[in-house]
């Protein structure tokens, strides 16, 4: 989804930060939702240990059907 109130900046970011590729964001965006998804039956005592929980749980079951 373009997010068109950043093309304002876009002239200055690019001055200070190089080409666009190179900060773009919404690559790591879509990681949102599988934290977000991750967090859901947490306590929420512990998120991180929660998320890493879940993310090695899917690693593993993603490394057994993959063969």
């Amino acid at each position: 989804k373009i997010k068109l109130h950043l093309l304002k900046h876009l002239p200055d970011n690019i001055r200070r930060f190089g080409l666009a590729v190179r900060f773009a964001t919404e690559v790591f965006e879509c990681f949102n939702a599988i934290f977000r998804m991750s967090s859901v039956l947490s306590n929420h005592q512990a998120p991180s240990r929660d998320i890493a929980l879940k993310n090695v749980e899917l690693d593993w079951v993603k490394h057994l059907l993959s063969g």
